[in-house]
């Protein structure tokens, strides 16, 4: 299956990443993904949250629950993505996350996180990029004053 437009179609999890495969590209194959996607769902310290068709999915520090990592399987259109992710940072934000981290291997996240951080969902919210020798890139989320509540 295409990208698919959340706003008109709502693709089922598992045809979503499938579609996240094919367009990534990715190494595995989706029957992997499919399966490692639906184990870390269920792993302790671990929640999933679906906007469009887009999965987040974090993974939560047992002795510091407002710390986490967490990783994106996307099938929607770019704009809805923006929209997506932003209301993925409210929630999490508003689950009490106050960092966040996300690992990508190529530069294109950059201009998602540049246009969220252009009105953010929450006041003083900021990232840093990390480039490791190998060119992936890590993501560092400070969520800001999460406590004024969400724009």
């Amino acid at each position: 299956m295409p990208i698919t437009d959340s706003r008109k179609t709502k693709m089922n999890a598992i045809d979503l990443i499938r579609t996240a495969v094919e367009e990534t590209q990715s190494k595995y194959t989706a029957n992997q993904v499919v399966a490692a996607t639906l184990s870390q769902m269920q792993a302790p310290q671990s929640i999933a949250m679906r906007e469009g068709n887009t999965i987040f999915i974090l993974h939560y520090l047992a002795k510091q629950r407002d710390h986490a990592m967490f990783h994106v399987i996307n099938a929607d259109t770019a704009p809805n993505y923006v929209i997506n992710t932003k209301q993925f940072l409210k929630a999490a934000g508003l689950m009490g996350m106050r960092v966040l981290v996300v690992k990508f291997e190529t530069p294109e996240p950059l201009t998602l996180f540049k246009k969220i951080m252009r009105d953010p969902p929450f006041p003083n919210m900021g990232y840093t990029i990390q480039k490791t020798d190998k060119g992936r890139y890590t993501a560092t989320i400070n969520m800001g004053d999460t406590g004024k509540g969400a724009k």
